[in-house]
């Protein structure tokens, strides 16, 4: 059984996860799986398409600019997820494979309910 995790900010879900975790339940944490995805070059390459230059520093990507851009802009900030979540929602599943012996697993995200995340 997967189970989801979600929640605003500050609400508690990775102090929810740390508990289980301990407990010996898989977590997986997308939020911190999507950052990564940030140093994945097919992903750099699709937002230097999309944002620009501005967005890059040393051809890393630059979190606060991205921020800056997509945090005021709801189409932006959909384009983002629309490259990010396919990434996300792929690892994920290829992580519950692994995970098959535990009764139930667990992912934490800030955006859970989203197309693709739940079968």
């Amino acid at each position: 059984m997967r189970v989801g995790l979600t929640g605003n900010i500050g609400s508690g879900k990775s102090t929810v996860a740390e508990i289980f975790s301990k407990l010996g339940v898989p977590v997986y944490h997308a939020d911190a799986v999507a950052k990564e995805f940030l140093l994945n070059n097919d992903v750099k390459a699709i937002l230097r398409n999309e944002f620009g230059e501005t967005i890059f520093t040393d051809n890393e990507i630059n979190k606060q600019a991205l921020a800056d851009i997509v945090f005021n802009n709801v189409d932006k900030l959909n384009k983002l997820n629309q490259v990010i979540h396919p990434f996300v929602i792929e690892d994920y599943e290829n992580w519950t494979k692994k995970h098959t012996k535990s009764f139930y697993s667990i992912i934490e995200a800030a955006i859970l309910l989203k197309p693709g995340m739940i079968k």
